[in-house]
């Protein structure tokens, strides 16, 4: 496993939920920037849990961008 698969992975969920490919930046915050809501990140959450066995905690963050998604799946997979 490397971060390029996780990206992969992570760029497909996104463009899933409508995400535009130009607006799929390291830096862009999947909220503020992205505009997922709160049912997108649940879904996103439970996608990654079942993929790499990571469970990731969208809320009480303010903010979460992709490269900061990307290297806590990485830092966590079993």
């Amino acid at each position: 496993m490397n971060k390029e698969e996780i990206i992969e992975f992570i760029t497909d969920e996104l463009l899933d939920f409508g995400i535009e490919p130009e607006e799929l930046k390291k830096d862009a915050d999947l909220i503020n920037d992205l505009g997922l809501d709160s049912t997108e990140t649940v879904d996103l959450s439970l996608s990654i849990k079942k993929k790499y066995n990571v469970l990731i905690e969208f809320g009480g963050r303010d903010s979460f961008n992709l490269y900061d998604l990307v290297t806590e799946i990485y830092s966590n997979v079993k």
